[in-house]
């Protein structure tokens, strides 16, 4: 069987943490996306050199999904980027985990977000998670 292959959108201590872990599972952490170049040559260096982690880094999120197979993506990226990454990467039929918040754009807006892309999740077959310590306060 092949290695799932994983795509972390957001480096900061989280990203690294689940790109260590989605290693720590088996699978191949293909991609990295940062917010610029400078910040993705240094993060991809620091994941090689704690984790054995060979990765590429983008700051461009089409050119990543453009340039890779993937299979799923961790959206670690900061909120306020949140449902940009996850409907495109949703569109791609990637499965996905997602930090919290799912969504924090417009408080009038956040459910009508939220419900388009568990449809798009629907309709591309695909798991759409979001991980949180304290599932209990999630309605």
């Amino acid at each position: 069987m092949n290695k799932l292959r994983v795509a972390v959108l957001g480096l900061g201590r989280i990203g690294e943490f689940h790109a260590r872990e989605f290693k720590n599972c088996g699978c191949d952490v293909v991609a990295i996306l940062t917010k610029s170049e400078k910040t993705g040559k240094q993060k991809a260096e620091k994941l090689k050199d704690l984790y054995g982690i060979r990765t590429k880094p983008y700051w461009n999120i089409d050119l990543l999904l453009k340039e890779n197979e993937l299979d799923a993506a961790s959206v670690c990226t900061p909120p306020e980027f949140h449902s940009e990454h996850l409907e495109k990467c949703l569109e791609r039929g990637l499965h996905i985990l997602c930090e919290k918040p799912f969504i924090l754009d417009n408080a009038s807006e956040n459910y009508k977000t939220a419900e388009k892309l568990v449809k798009i999740a629907e309709k591309n077959n695909v798991c759409l998670t979001v991980n949180t310590q304290w599932p209990s306060i999630v309605n």
